[in-house]
């Protein structure tokens, strides 16, 4: 027992010289002072006022629904008539198609169809010069004499026909 009692003693004489030592540590600490110097500090009065609550989120949106726009006529877009996210109503522009190459081929079709009118013009021309020339042949009996054979020729041929056969009949049974 006298160990233990001896060993308790000596614990507490080594805590007491720790203790001593570090309340000792301490009081030279903050007289020795060579810290740096006091901040300054501003005082202002306060005021009274209302504050508009205000919260910011970081997060990515996504639209509910969305639509895929297809044009019905090839072209380069010559202007956009809406931005982003911005609403817009039906039958609002929303875009401005270059007109440049329509207007192009709007000419093409018109020049086609002036040059289609003229060969009509030229053909109405050239029927009406083919009968003035047919009529006067008629008239000054320069048609060619063998104009008229190929009828009389065929009619012969009928009539010889008829004639070798005869007409035909029904026959009684």
């Amino acid at each position: 027992m006298k160990f233990v009692n001896a060993a308790r003693v000596a614990v507490l004489s080594l805590a007491g010289a720790a203790l001593s030592v570090t309340i000792a540590g301490c009081g030279q600490g903050q007289q020795q002072g060579g810290g740096p110097p006091l901040p300054t500090v501003t005082v202002a009065k306060p005021t009274q006022r209302t504050v508009v609550d205000q919260d910011e989120y970081v997060g990515r949106f996504a639209a509910v629904n969305s639509v895929e726009i297809r044009s019905r006529l090839s072209g380069y877009l010559a202007d956009i008539h809406f931005k982003d996210g911005q609403m817009v109503k039906k039958g609002d522009p929303l875009f401005t198609i270059d007109r440049r190459p329509f207007e192009i081929a709007l000419e093409q079709m018109r020049a086609n169809l002036a040059q289609a009118r003229a060969n009509l013009a030229f053909t109405e021309a050239d029927l009406e010069r083919g009968l003035a020339a047919k009529q006067e042949h008629h008239r000054a009996g320069l048609w060619p004499a063998h104009a008229g054979q190929g009828r009389r020729r065929s009619r012969r041929r009928r009539a010889g026909c008829d004639g070798a056969f005869g007409r035909a009949r029904p026959r009684a049974i």
